[in-house]
């Protein structure tokens, strides 16, 4: 319980050494990341019988 009675101690940039002008860091681009999404459907009369398909799809994946 001594670290709930701890006080927190702040430090600015000064306190650790920093100066504020030299240590800026310059944005030089902003961008959203393009994501590229695959989906698959897979029809079945039953959920074993999707379950089946998923988990043979999964394997010639690789990913089981």
């Amino acid at each position: 319980m001594q670290a709930a009675r701890k006080e927190v101690k702040t430090l600015s940039g000064s306190d650790l050494g920093l100066d504020g002008a030299e240590n800026r860091v310059n944005l030089e681009a902003l961008f959203v990341p393009e994501t590229k999404v695959e989906t698959e459907f897979m029809e079945a009369d039953t959920p074993k019988e999707a379950g089946e398909k998923l988990a043979l799809r999964l394997r010639e994946a690789k990913l089981i």
